[in-house]
């Protein structure tokens, strides 16, 4: 019993229990971070690779984790104030202390204290098996850490140690004749009847002391000391927010990116600094307050301009605008005429295209990508690099067509670009790091201190913009890929028509009414064509971008621009509006067409005359960043919590199944009816469940490792050899007779 009553008087577990009782609002974002560092949140989007791993500068170093902990140093200040207006008054005992928001702060440290000793245990695992770092670097980003933690820890104790008052300090400045007068008051012997407040603290240099009675103080007495720590905090909370708000326009100016950890972070911190300053001086009317200005802001941005943060495509003119309407896509969806002027120009550019391959009647490839953020880019490179090393460049050489989405179609372009720009070697030489460089540093940082607070103009291609984690991303691309990517549409159009590179098709998602909006640099209003099927009603699935915003328009658009909208991953990108009446956005092309199907089956059915007539079959070659079936998966039971959750649940598991149903019967319908030979070679990343490589903008050293080797998986061996003697056959066969 009295080991018991000792646990009880234990002040730092008993703030523990109060902080589960009272502060459940603070314990969401200790949980939320927990979860990140321990993988059990956004695992598959490598969230934790933004405080394990964090980049400054082009790569991770103690510098970078110093800034993780001045950081997270932040979020312990914001947690101990917030605590300190939720609890505090709940042990009268420490406005007698010396420093009594320091001696708190001292006692109310245990989730921090585990915080931090889980964060270090899983940084060590993390860098020895993801990073392969060594123990030199792991004990100088652990000091970094440290550094960092206890630096800003310094900082704010520095401030709250000459302005942290006691009771004592309080009487001083007080009359004593009055202090006896109201000691005497009926109501003060009312307060103090009966309280023995009793806890085992810890006190200066962490000493363990028992607390004193406060039986002789006054209610007010004790209060005003709450009250006068309670303006001294606001002040430094105040403090903090403007400082992140400069922060941000700092780096947006300057190009000061600090680790997206960081930035996660810091955003955390002003969420709860902002929550707490709210309760601190309305309590429970904070809540009500919040939802109020929330629905302020949502009516204002339905209503007005105010706080309507529309994305645009930089270097184009939204000035006017062109009519998005049923009406509109039925007169394109059945425009004739434009489709056969489209369509014999399209004949010249495959007929241009047959010519420089040089065969009689070559194979015609298509390339399928998927999408799946850098480890698709990383992996499509990849792919297409060691394909056409092994063809001895045929393959990119009678590759016609590529389409797909998001990470995929970047690394597909890239390395359309690369080829494009053979002469120049030292592009060639880094360009296979350079894909797999980090694109999610510049962009949470962006998104953390600026699309959420206040959204920054700057001067981008001649005019003014709003800075947002798009333009971050899309900044980043070009300069990870040597600025390649950065060519407005019409510059690509004479390489593709002459047969020089294949042509790419874009297919970002109409996130209004789930269309598809087709970006070429080739006229192709085809692809938008409306089969006349008797009783058939059209839905007008294929909106053809040249011909809804006009040529001229799409003509200016840069390729990066377009492979961030057809990158657009809900959240982690904001969506792209068009210059339309009414506004159409866009979004992740995957939202759609994952694997390009839909399109590659549009293309193949409209030119299979020309394909069985002028080649020897059709190719279609898919990369995908994961099998379609893994042998290891297994349905899942349903047990009871399953099936509540299973409507939303199951969308979001089985999306990526559910394309692969559909392309696949759609694929298998659209090949089975050509005269010419077809298959489909598929290039897979993951074959099994322990592979894992994060969708996410960022990889580690062993997810770069894991890219670099997994074309010797057996299947991919067994593709590539068929793909080989479709494009060599005199080498594989006179290879086959010198092995017998």
């Amino acid at each position: 019993m009295k080991q018991l009553k000792l646990f009880r008087q234990f002040l730092p577990l008993v703030l523990v229990f109060h902080q589960i009782k009272h502060n459940a609002i603070a314990l969401l974002y200790w949980f939320f971070l927990f979860s990140v560092v321990t993988d059990n949140a956004g695992s598959t989007f490598g969230l934790s690779y933004l405080l394990l791993s964090p980049e400054f500068s082009g790569g991770t170093s103690w510098l970078s984790f110093a800034f993780i902990g001045f950081a997270l140093g932040g979020f312990m200040m914001a947690f101990h104030s917030y605590s300190y207006y939720k609890i505090a008054p709940r042990f009268p005992f420490l406005t007698v202390l010396s420093k009594p928001f320091v001696r708190f702060c001292m006692n109310n440290s245990v989730i921090p204290f585990v915080f931090t000793l889980t964060y270090m245990y899983k940084l060590i695992v993390f860098q020895y098996n993801e990073e392969l770092a060594s123990t030199t670097q792991i004990s100088l980003y652990i000091l970094g850490f440290l550094a960092g933690l206890f630096g800003f820890l310094l900082l704010a104790f520095v401030y709250f140690f000459p302005l942290n008052k006691n009771v004592k300090d309080i009487l001083r400045k007080q009359n004593p004749a009055h202090l006896e007068k109201i000691q005497r008051m009926k109501r003060f012997r009312a307060f103090s009847k009966g309280k023995k407040y009793e806890y085992i603290y810890f006190s200066k240099f962490f000493i363990l002391k028992r607390s004193r009675p406060i039986n002789h103080y006054t209610e007010e007495m004790l209060q005003s000391v709450f009250q006068q720590n309670r303006i001294s905090t606001s002040i430094f909370e105040l403090l903090t927010i403007v400082s992140f708000v400069v922060f941000g326009w700092i780096g947006v100016r300057n190009d000061v990116i600090v680790p997206a950890g960081m930035s996660i972070l810091l955003l955390l911190t002003i969420l709860l600094l902002f929550f707490s300053m709210l309760y601190s001086w309305l309590r429970n009317f904070a809540y009500l307050v919040i939802i109020s200005v929330l629905m302020l802001f949502s009516f204002l941005s339905s209503n007005s301009s105010w706080f309507r943060f529309e994305t645009r495509i930089t270097g184009i003119s939204y000035d006017s605008k062109v009519e998005y309407s049923n009406k509109r896509l039925h007169e394109m969806a059945n425009n004739e005429q434009q489709f056969r002027k489209d369509s014999i120009k399209y004949i010249s550019l495959l007929n241009n295209w047959k010519q420089r391959t040089g065969q009689k009647k070559p194979y015609i490839i298509v390339f399928n990508v998927s999408g799946g953020g850098s480890r698709s880019a990383s992996w499509t490179y990849e792919v297409m690099s060691d394909l056409d090393s092994i063809t001895n460049g045929k393959f990119i050489n009678q590759c016609q067509l590529i389409t797909g989405a998001s990470g995929g179609m970047v690394g597909a372009a890239f390395y359309r670009a690369i080829n494009l720009n053979q002469k120049n070697k030292q592009f060639q030489d880094k360009a296979n790091s350079a894909i797999k460089e980090d694109l999610l540093n510049d962009l949470a940082f962006v998104a953390s201190t600026n699309d959420l607070f206040v959204r920054y103009s700057v001067v981008k291609d001649g005019q003014k913009e709003k800075y947002n984690r798009a333009l971050a991303f899309e900044n980043n691309l070009n300069r990870n890929t040597f600025g390649l990517l950065e060519q407005k549409m019409y510059s690509l159009r004479k390489a593709e028509f002459t047969g020089q590179i294949p042509v790419m098709l874009y297919s970002p998602t109409i996130i209004n009414d789930g269309r598809q909006l087709v970006f070429s640099s080739q006229s192709v209003s085809f692809l938008g064509r409306t089969e006349n099927v008797r009783g058939l009603e059209s839905s007008y699935s294929t909106v053809v971008a040249s011909e809804l915003l006009g040529n001229a328009l799409v003509n200016q658009i840069k390729e990066s621009s377009i492979l961030r909208m057809n990158s657009t991953f809900p959240f982690v990108l904001p969506m792209t509006s068009l210059p339309t009446f009414p506004s159409i956005e866009l979004s992740d092309a995957g939202v759609r067409d994952n694997f390009g199907g839909v399109l590659t089956c549009k293309w193949l059915s409209y030119f299979k005359e020309w394909i069985e007539k002028e080649t020897s079959g059709v190719l279609v070659i898919q990369t995908r960043d994961t099998k379609k079936v893994i042998q290891e998966d297994k349905t899942r039971t349903m047990n009871f919590s399953n099936r509540l959750t299973a409507p939303i649940d199951s969308w979001f598991a089985n999306f990526p199944r559910t394309h692969d149903y559909e392309q696949d019967g759609l694929l298998a319908v659209t090949l089975s009816s050509f005269k010419v030979k077809t298959e489909v070679l598929t290039f897979n990343l993951r074959t099994e469940t322990k592979d894992r490589v994060a969708l996410s903008w960022h990889l580690t050293k062993r997810e770069k490792k894991f890219i670099d080797n997994a074309m010797r998986q057996f299947d991919n061996q067994k593709n590539l050899f068929k793909l080989k003697n479709y494009l060599n056959p005199k080498e594989v066969k006179n290879k086959s007779n010198q092995n017998n």
